[in-house]
């Protein structure tokens, strides 16, 4: 089954390795090199030909190559493994760039529940009451029960200024939430000072990884400290995940030049590293707020700034899903290809 953010992808993409806390590498669009083809592939062409022959059902070639490349994911068994189509890609980039129109929340598939896994700050979403967790059963009316994270995003999202009911099971109850959608900004950080027994906390809460994120962190983080902070909290509860070099620039200035901000180990046993560039630690005692909600590049970022910079991480337990994925374009389709994410000392972070 598919399973990936309530976002999406432009162009067609096929990825390994999804899942509601993505940790994305990159993006190219070089074609990777042909191999042979392997014996018994020739079926495939076989069956198709008879389907198109034979089939009472009228159905574009579009379609049939859509549902093969469905079928080699699934026969993967990774739930975090998936294809995209180009529509389905296209809301996903929405969803990492400056906005989109939607209710704002991040979905996943777990089992045959589709749910939330974080409304976003100040959405129509968390407006209405959603909450993490919750499962949403009907979408206007309409079961999504076995659904596709895709297929549900594609009901939900819509013009803004327009309606959708969403029929949520919360403790065992259900009730219907109408949302108005709207517009939903990519505002990924927010930041404040604190003042506690004459001491100043400086306080960043980060709900994901996007294109503009390390920038905004980067830069309220210079301004935090410029107010002489005693100490700093991120704080990454509920986030989802995100884009990995995100991550990277926006801890490495935590993480000594000697230490890695991450490992990355592909199937192949293949490790690549990432390593810190601060000469020296910073004048403030750090913290990084985690929960249950906090998956890949959330778990990555606490990771290094634990093992790197001797951060102190509080609250629940996370997500553990730490894996990345690289995304290969091949004209109009994508694989992402689901690469092992450990932590600073080769610590795994996927259990």
């Amino acid at each position: 089954m598919k399973n990936t953010t309530a976002g999406l992808l432009a162009g067609a993409t096929f990825v390994a390795g999804a899942g509601a806390g993505l940790a994305t590498m990159a993006f190219t669009d070089a074609p990777l090199p042909l191999q042979p083809k392997a014996e018994g592939w020739d079926k495939v062409e076989q069956v198709r030909q008879l389907i198109e022959t034979h089939s009472l059902k009228d159905i574009s070639e579009e379609d049939l190559l859509t549902g093969a490349l469905d079928g080699m994911t699934a026969a993967l068994d990774d739930p975090y493994s998936d294809f995209l189509d180009a529509e389905e890609t296209s809301q996903f980039t929405d969803s990492i760039e400056s906005s989109f129109e939607g209710i704002g929340a991040t979905l996943e598939k777990k089992g045959e529940d589709i749910l939330i896994v974080a409304p976003i700050k100040g959405a129509p979403a968390e407006a209405a009451g959603l909450r993490a967790g919750d499962i949403i059963t009907a979408v206007d009316g309409e079961s999504i029960e076995g659904m596709a994270v895709e297929e549900a995003v594609q009901l939900i999202r819509g013009e803004k200024g327009t309606v959708v009911t969403l029929t949520i099971r919360r403790g065992g109850q259900e009730a219907d939430y109408e949302i108005t959608r709207d517009t939903i900004p990519i505002e990924t950080v927010y930041s404040e000072v604190k003042e506690q027994d004459g001491k100043k906390i400086g306080y960043i809460e980060v709900t994901q990884f996007s294109e503009p994120t390390a920038d905004e962190f980067l830069e309220q983080l210079e301004t935090l400290e410029s107010e002489d902070i005693d100490s700093l909290i991120i704080d990454v509860r509920g986030n989802p995940g995100g884009l990995l070099p995100a991550v990277i620039s926006m801890t490495e200035g935590f993480v000594p030049t000697n230490k890695p901000v991450v490992q990355i180990e592909n199937a192949d046993g293949e490790r690549e590293s990432q390593s810190g560039r601060a000469r020296e630690a910073k004048p403030y005692d750090l913290f990084v707020l985690t929960d249950e909600g906090s998956a890949s590049a959330s778990e990555i970022l606490a990771g290094a700034l634990k093992e790197g910079a001797g951060a102190t991480i509080i609250g629940n337990k996370t997500s553990e899903k730490g894996s990345s994925r690289r995304r290969r374009f091949r004209g109009r389709q994508q694989l992402e290809a689901d690469d092992e994410q450990m932590a600073h000392a080769g610590r795994q972070l996927d259990q």
